[in-house]
């Protein structure tokens, strides 16, 4: 009767022991992955952004941002939140990173709002369509 209690227990463990590292994966998981989308045309396209000040000093941590193309080079973000209360802005490409992570491109953005100047820098993928799009719309 000892035994057999005993593979019952260790059996319980180790289906517990699974689960909390299943739980453990998807949680590292969900924070690793960049949220990205892009529209066919590109001017529309979701990725994580952070605003930078004057200095360079990050204001806040990485957000996902949702973007959209307008007239004379600029772009509206606005970002995406349930709990805070939105944040918008409209914005221009000002730079483009010499040296930015492994497979990322990361883009400077300038406020276009003349009392702002707060920056924002913003991260996607390197093979998506909106990096054609960014780079057509870069301040010279």
């Amino acid at each position: 009767m000892q035994l057999r209690h005993t593979r019952v227990v260790m059996t319980d463990v180790l289906w517990v022991v699974g689960f909390v590292a299943l739980l453990a994966g998807l949680y590292y998981a969900a924070f690793r992955v960049d949220p990205h989308w892009v529209s066919k045309d590109g001017r529309r396209f979701i990725c994580h952004g952070q605003v930078v000040d004057h200095y360079g000093n990050t204001v806040d941590n990485w957000r996902e941002y949702r973007f959209e193309v307008l007239d004379h080079k600029r772009i509206f973000a606005k970002r995406r939140s349930r709990w805070t209360r939105r944040s918008e802005g409209v914005w221009r490409v000002v730079a483009k990173s010499d040296t930015p992570p492994k497979r990322r491109a990361v883009y400077l953005l300038a406020s276009a709002e003349s009392d702002n100047t707060d920056q924002m820098a913003i991260r996607l993928p390197a093979s998506s369509r909106a990096v054609e799009t960014l780079e057509g719309l870069r301040v010279q």
